[in-house]
């Protein structure tokens, strides 16, 4: 219930009950890298990986490797190569509004 009150008064004037509907979702979201795990060459420990990802009713997602941003504005669905740096252990978040919505953790072999 909120009450309005008469500020030189401190009297009641209204009272209204707001009755509040948690809203639930059927979309899944997925977040994906491939390949994972990354092959790497002899001596090397970088490699690249393509992450994919989808987000339904999301919009200006982010994504962040190791906390770093590393892409900003996307749109809810998409993939996108990292180039030849990712090494071993990598973790890559999906981000809406400074909240992480899912990870993936990239491997090496």
């Amino acid at each position: 219930k909120i009450s309005l009150i008469e500020p030189a008064t401190k009297a009641p004037l209204s009272t209204v009950t707001v009755h509040t509907t948690a809203a639930t979702s059927t979309s899944q979201v997925t977040f994906t890298a491939n390949p994972n795990p990354i092959t790497l060459g002899a001596g090397a420990y970088i490699g690249k990986t393509t992450l994919s990802w989808n987000a339904p009713g999301n919009s200006a997602l982010q994504i962040r490797v190791n906390g770093v941003l590393f892409a900003a504005a996307l749109p809810e669905s998409g993939s996108i190569e990292t180039g030849n740096w990712v090494g071993d252990g990598a973790q890559f978040s999906l981000m809406v509004n400074g909240q992480t919505i899912t990870t993936v953790t990239v491997a090496a072999k």
